[in-house]
């Protein structure tokens, strides 16, 4: 959708009429991006940077200096939509420097070049989508500084066969029996070295809330962790994913909704107190998680438009899937490795 202005001149006393508003569906722009061993770089950071007629940023538009950012999903697949027609330039991973403390892709920009000047400028028209701007990020830069790790748990995150998983980002909570946050214990958030290790302070009780992100897919087998002893060992398994729509009364698509998923039961059946999770629809009404832990689940829309549907949409008011109070919702079950479609809501927007 695109949403363009004049500016009106009123003087006093004056009224003006038949003022009609035409709106515009706004372009697509979208690929996929992988590494130098063609496997999907998950949760990365993807900018566009639009162009003006001289060839620089945008300064209006866009904020960041004419950068708009999104992320990569599950796939490696990145949307941007709702644009303006113009020239357009798409970059994926970050400047590498001196100061970098955790592994980075550098950047970027499509075709596979590093330098701007020699990105390809892709023009971009009104109701258009334009697919397959792929890009393949080199090989991460690993940290140039070294950070003292401190703390008296050793926490390692391991698949099924041992091997660790490095680069993760990790937040461990501790928390009471029943599940809840112990108040003034804010946890640590850290991210996996090589080994798939980082370090926590040490608390009481010893029970640990886990969310991870950035983690190639994987998921804690568990959400709560107990350890007796200095260190814990997480075991990831493949997550699952949860996807679908939300539309309006009219069956229209709603972007910009925030879907949310909670875990109410684990793998064994047992009750959950699990984590919120956010994502928010694409310009066709359709949203993603992945990464999720096996169990069950409860799926529902938030009040909350965001982006740039904002503030032309009716909000959506809190809708359980499938259309029933939360008493009654209809619950999705998630294993691992799997991919449950279809958990399709219709806000309700009285």
């Amino acid at each position: 959708m695109e949403i363009e202005g004049r500016l009106l001149n009123i003087t006093k006393g004056e009224k003006i009429e038949n003022i009609t508003l035409e709106i515009k569906r706004g372009g697509v722009i979208t690929g996929q991006i992988i590494n130098s061993r063609d496997a999907p770089v998950i949760e990365e950071v993807v900018c566009l940077h639009k162009l003006d007629k001289d060839g620089k940023p945008h300064p209006y538009y866009f904020s960041n200096a004419g950068a708009r950012e999104t992320r990569t999903d599950d796939r490696g697949v990145y949307r941007f939509y709702g644009l303006p027609a113009g020239r357009y330039l798409v970059s994926a991973g970050y400047v590498a420097d001196h100061y970098i403390i955790n592994p980075i892709y550098p950047r970027v920009f499509y075709p596979n070049v590093t330098s701007e000047s020699e990105a390809k400028v892709i023009v971009c028209a009104e109701e258009s989508e334009i697919s397959g701007i792929d890009i393949t990020l080199p090989e991460q830069k690993q940290p140039m500084i070294k950070r003292e790790r401190t703390g008296e748990i050793t926490v390692q995150l391991v698949t099924e066969t041992g091997a660790g998983l490095p680069n993760v980002k990790a937040h461990i909570i501790p928390v009471t029996e029943n599940g809840q946050i112990i108040p003034g214990a804010g946890g640590a958030y850290d991210t996996t070295d090589e080994d798939g290790n980082f370090k926590i302070p040490k608390y009481e009780p010893s029970l640990y809330r886990i969310q991870v992100s950035e983690a190639a897919g994987y998921a804690p087998k568990r959400t709560i962790i107990q350890s007796d002893r200095d260190n814990i060992t997480i075991i990831m398994v493949k997550g699952g994913v949860i996807t679908g729509s939300v539309t309006n009364a009219k069956t229209e698509p709603v972007p910009g909704a925030v879907v949310a998923v909670v875990m109410v039961r684990d793998a064994e059946g047992d009750p959950m107190r699990g984590i919120e999770l956010h994502r928010t629809t694409d310009d066709r009404g359709v949203y993603r998680f992945w990464g999720l832990t096996p169990g069950t689940y409860v799926v529902f829309t938030d009040n909350i438009i965001t982006g740039p549907f904002a503030a032309y949409q009716t909000p959506v008011r809190r809708t359980y899937h499938a259309l029933s109070p939360r008493v009654t919702a209809t619950e999705v079950t998630v294993t691992r490795g799997g991919e449950t479609s279809g958990i399709d809501l219709r806000s309700r927007e009285d």
